[in-house]
């Protein structure tokens, strides 16, 4: 009986899309890199969350533009998480790094 090798495939990887587009419910990730938020655009629903995950170097945090709402500081191997209890489109940045690391949450309202 001769054996037949089985076909092997190798799996695509691939970078997930920079824009987020259906609302979540519950808690959405967002990783965190040296100069990226990846996706940067996210959709949730009103109580739902936005967790941020370093992936990076460098220490990294999440800040509404006008100061309203904000993350800690976060390194290597850690997380942060900001609830969001009402809809709107809330623009983002890292204050640690340069000027064009940002992003968009927008919340709205449950179904």
């Amino acid at each position: 009986m001769t054996r037949i090798p089985r076909a092997t495939s190798t799996p695509t990887i691939q970078r997930p899309s920079s824009t987020q587009r259906w609302p979540v419910t519950g808690i959405v990730r967002v990783d965190t890199g040296d100069d990226f938020f990846l996706p940067e655009v996210v959709t949730i629903t009103v109580g739902s969350s936005v967790r941020w995950y370093h992936i990076g170097e460098e220490a990294h945090n999440a800040v509404a533009f006008d100061g309203s709402w904000g993350t800690v500081d976060f390194g290597i191997g850690e997380t942060a998480e900001y609830r969001f209890g009402t809809p709107g489109r809330f623009p983002y940045r890292c204050t640690l790094a340069g000027p064009g690391m940002s992003g968009i949450v927008v919340v709205v309202a449950p179904p």
